[in-house]
């Protein structure tokens, strides 16, 4: 705080630990042989992705004009 002016959320951690938590379950549900091949883990990453940037999305952890900004910078 005292160089940045930079003052961490709380609430937006706590929104991204629960999306973690929730993808870290639903992740554990995969056996392991299934991503012990190199196609089957990037499926797992692709899915462990898209379950956390949902579920944060869903929690208000990131709102739609925070996607639209990542998406057009260059």
């Amino acid at each position: 705080w005292k160089y940045s002016k930079f003052l961490p959320n709380l609430k937006v951690f706590i929104r991204s630990l629960a999306a973690t938590v929730i993808m870290a379950i639903a992740l554990g549900i995969i056996p392991a042989s299934f991503y012990s091949s190199g196609i089957g883990l990037m499926i797992f990453l692709s899915v462990a992705v898209i379950i956390y940037f949902a579920f944060l999305y869903l929690f208000k952890g990131i709102t739609k004009n925070d996607i639209m900004n990542l998406l057009n910078k260059n």
